[in-house]
């Protein structure tokens, strides 16, 4: 009885530092006209390499800590160990026009998965308000996916207030 309740502290132990490991996601503003535009977007696109160089930095300290995944993710993807446990890295990225029909606020994300998901790779985010309050969810998945295959998953939503966004779960089937 003791070993077991040993093995569930250690399991718990093991998804608590997956889940503080998890990366989170640069802000992204909707988009506007013209030349502003082309501004803003400049200016998100060094602060989002600023956040990705701080998170790599972050990753390698954990993946000390939990174990190295063995595999070497593509260039500008980051690292994430899912849910299940099997590994992925992820790389999150703005949708082009024709991906973001809802009118609303949508983000994308490029995932390469280090196995194959034959049954589905599933992923929600939570939607952060301006100060970083949780204020909804939006999930996509995919199915049938190959080792070291690039899926791209959009998420939108129609919630007005979403700034930003940050990995809830991710699996691998």
């Amino acid at each position: 009885m003791t070993d077991d309740k040993d093995d569930e502290i250690r399991e718990l132990r093991t998804r608590l530092e997956a889940i503080e490991a998890r990366p989170k996601t640069p802000p992204v503003k909707r988009p506007m006209s013209g030349c502003l535009t082309f501004i803003i977007v400049a200016i998100l696109g060094v602060a989002g390499l600023y956040v990705i160089g701080s998170i790599a930095g972050a990753i390698d300290e954990v993946e000390t800590a939990t174990g190295s995944t063995d595999w070497t993710p593509p260039d500008g993807f980051t690292p994430y160990r899912t849910d299940n446990g099997s590994w992925v890295a992820v790389e999150w990225s703005r949708p082009t026009r024709a991906e973001c029909r809802t009118g609303g606020w949508c983000i994308a994300m490029n995932v390469v998965a280090k196995d194959a998901c034959p049954r589905s790779l599933y992923a929600s985010i939570k939607l952060l308000g301006e100060g970083g309050d949780n204020i909804g969810w939006t999930n996509d998945s995919a199915q049938g996916v190959d080792a070291g295959e690039r899926v791209r998953l959009v998420f939108s939503t129609y919630e007005a207030g979403a700034k930003s966004a940050a990995i809830a779960e991710m699996s691998c089937y």
